[in-house]
């Protein structure tokens, strides 16, 4: 089965056929992250203008009277109401006429607003995901990375949390959120460096980064092998910050249903050999349990695995490898 992360149904030409919404704009938060990034853009239906955040990216956008999108009927959409998730209380989750900040801004919707209808259809613009949504009276896009399905929030916790390893989780998934590499890098011991499996096998194939490697990743343009297609068996060949940006983009970490400390959440049929690879290690899963389209097979985990006992030369735990994983053929 194809992953849920690339599109399935690809959209046709863009029609501008629906009434126009409201113009309430605002902005969009970052999500798993400790800073913003500032764009100028209109509020309300004026011309005044605010200090906004949306999608990490600065750019500077107006409304022209921007239309929502008529529905493609080759979308398919999921069975479960999405709501907007992770968007602060005075903030808003900005839709747009397509993936990406460039482009004009249709409505604004309120944090943990309801009633989201998503499509199965999503596309990348930079580090993160894009899909389209209907709320009523029309559609548009919208950073994926604010939207989840109505459930429970906060994430439940399964296991005996470890302070150690709580905190270290927390800072690494700000940092990779951030893109703050450099401070990342203090996480990683040189003498063990950091696995990146994209599966839950971690074979011994596996890339390993050193500090430097993890530290230089935004100028580093080499493009590494980190895998192959699940089914179609397409070579995974990025950057190290297109990895990087690819993880913290999976909705698995950044809207997680479930935290597992040293306890696995998500099961599916590719092997789970961290303990054989990494033992007396601790193990950070962020969960996420999918969506009735597919059954609930389009679950995801990323797993952080600590050495605290053996931490980095900063005196942080060790970070020795980032696991992904998901239902696979």
């Amino acid at each position: 089965m194809p992953s849920r992360f690339h599109a399935r149904a690809r959209f046709s030409p863009i029609l501008l056929t629906i009434a126009l919404l409201a113009a309430a704009c605002g902005s969009d938060g970052t999500a798993g992250s400790t800073t913003t990034t500032s764009t100028s853009e209109p509020t309300g239906t004026t011309a005044d203008t605010t200090t906004t955040t949306e999608a990490s990216t600065t750019t500077s956008t107006t409304i022209t009277g921007a239309e929502p999108l008529a529905i493609d009927p080759a979308w398919v959409a999921y069975d479960d109401d999405f709501v907007v998730w992770g968007v602060e209380p005075d903030d808003v989750l900005n839709v747009r006429t397509g993936p990406g900040v460039s482009n004009p801004i249709i409505t604004a919707l309120d944090p943990n607003q309801q009633g989201i209808r998503r499509f199965d259809v999503t596309e990348r613009a930079g580090a993160d995901s894009w899909g389209a949504i209907e709320v009523a009276g029309g559609a548009g896009w919208v950073n994926l990375a604010f939207v989840r399905p109505a459930g429970t929030r906060p994430p439940t916790i399964e296991g005996t949390i470890d302070p150690r390893t709580e905190t270290a989780a927390d800072d690494v998934q700000a940092l990779l959120g951030a893109g703050e590499y450099e401070t990342l890098s203090g996480f990683v011991d040189p003498s063990r460096g950091v696995v990146i499996s994209v599966y839950a096998f971690v074979g011994d194939d596996a890339q390993v980064l050193s500090p430097e490697q993890v530290a230089d990743a935004a100028d580093d343009n080499t493009m590494l092998l980190w895998g192959y297609t699940d089914g179609e068996g397409a070579p995974i060949e990025t950057t190290i910050a297109e990895r990087l940006e690819a993880i913290v983009g999976d909705p698995g970490l950044t809207s997680t249903d479930v935290i597992g400390f040293d306890m696995r959440v998500g099961s599916g049929n590719s092997i789970d050999n961290i303990a054989q690879r990494f033992p007396e290690a601790s193990v950070v899963e962020y969960h996420f349990d999918g969506t009735s389209l597919y059954g609930d097979f389009d679950w995801s985990s990323v797993r952080f695995v600590f050495d605290t006992e053996n931490p980095a030369p900063t005196g942080r735990p060790a970070l020795l490898a980032i696991v992904q994983d998901t239902w696979t053929i």
